[in-house]
């Protein structure tokens, strides 16, 4: 009698499934953005996901990598001067460094104003700087050529009786030519260059500035009109036509030489992509393998425990 109540109950509670697909279809909600995303995500192997993933930490690598060689484009070894004449401590080893000095020192600001270098002028030097040599007799060479002569720097401190000294803003310095006294024979700077000419120069081993007077550039002396002589007239011949001989024209290959390339950036995010790829891949075959093998383990002992009450 208890079973049968039961069954009765059972069957009463029961919802009809033809209602129950009705009422489930009416309320669903409406397929939207988020919807057919999973289910691209579903559809689509997940190596390409890792591709897709391992490409855009390939990207995200290289981006800061090519904003630090911009700001660091050009650097230079060499003694340091740490001491109290030198207008930035120790000196500077690359356009960053210095560019950061210019910009942490109100003083390093006031005396490179003075010799006309701006804060534009501190901002591009990562691109415009060029490695070049100061001589103590004032000559400033890049690559071997001399771009300007009598130089003259600043140093915090009198070097010489003839030293000049200059207040800025406040900041107090001395400027002098730099054949006057100087303790090196010449020494590694960051020469700057406007329209082929020497704008201004800052020593790397002090970060003293430098300015000269630019070398001026030889014109080229203008190369005369040659006289041609006026012709001897000719006595009038008669015309003969001549029919000239059929020539095949010979075809020539244009050789073209192919740009030399090496892995640059797209290898990168390439390898980047087929490394994310082939790991995505092998992780979610592990994580399927492991949740398999655990959903068996629990059918195995639901099976086993039904048994065992039975």
């Amino acid at each position: 009698m208890a079973k049968k109540t039961r069954q009765i109950t059972k069957s009463k509670t029961k919802k009809h499934p033809v209602a129950a697909a009705t009422r489930t279809k009416k309320g669903a909600p409406k397929k939207g953005l988020i919807h057919h995303t999973k289910r691209l995500y579903h559809v689509t192997p997940k190596f390409v996901h890792g591709m897709v993933v391992g490409a855009f930490v390939g990207i995200l690598v290289l981006v800061p990598l090519g904003s630090a060689q911009n700001a660091d484009a050009l650097s230079i070894k060499t003694t340091k001067d740490c001491d109290a004449w030198s207008i930035v401590n120790c000196g500077v080893t690359s356009t960053a460094n210095l560019k950061n000095a210019y910009d942490q020192s109100s003083y390093v600001k006031h005396v490179y104003s003075y010799f006309t270098i701006s804060a534009t002028d501190m901002s591009t030097i990562g691109k415009k700087a060029v490695k070049g040599t100061v001589y103590n007799d004032g000559r400033v060479t890049v690559d071997g050529k001399v771009v300007a002569t009598k130089a003259k720097t600043a140093a915090r401190l009198r070097v010489t009786n003839k030293d000049q000294r200059v207040t800025k803003s406040g900041s107090v310095f001395y400027t002098r030519p730099i054949a006057l006294s100087w303790s090196h024979t010449s020494g590694p700077a960051y020469v700057v260059m406007k329209s082929g000419k020497f704008d201004f120069a800052i020593l790397a081993s002090c970060g003293n500035p430098i300015t000269a007077t630019p070398k001026k550039t030889l014109q080229a002396e203008p190369v005369p009109t040659p006289h041609t002589p006026n012709p001897t007239p000719t006595p009038p011949q008669t015309d003969t036509d001549v029919t000239p001989p059929s020539t095949t024209p010979v075809k020539t290959a244009s050789i073209t030489t192919l740009p030399k390339t090496g892995i640059g950036a797209v290898g990168f995010v390439f390898l980047m992509a087929v490394i994310g790829g082939f790991v995505f891949h092998k992780t979610h075959h592990h994580v399927k393998k492991r949740r398999s093998a655990k959903k068996h383990s629990a059918t195995t002992h639901h099976r086993k425990a039904s048994h065992v009450s039975r």
